[in-house]
């Protein structure tokens, strides 16, 4: 896995947010967080979540891997 700063780097949306859960994650499981704190950040963990799915929902109709589509040969007659 990237880090963030690899993945905003490489102007990787995608992985950024994955990053990014990761990070808010360990925020929100991790004893020194302040119990003030939790609320916003499970919010913000439950907001990127969301955006990671539409991500690779959208990535996925797309093709996936945004591998190369062959050309279909030029038919002259279908104009």
């Amino acid at each position: 896995m990237l880090s963030i700063v690899d993945a905003a780097a490489d102007g990787d949306r995608l992985g950024e947010l994955r990053a990014l859960r990761l990070i808010l994650a360990r925020s929100v499981n991790s004893d020194e967080t302040p119990a003030r704190d939790l609320a916003s950040l499970s919010r913000r963990l439950m907001e990127v979540g969301r955006e990671v799915e539409e991500l690779e929902a959208i990535s996925s109709q797309e093709g996936g891997d945004g591998g190369v589509v062959p050309d279909q040969e030029f038919d002259p007659s279908a104009l």
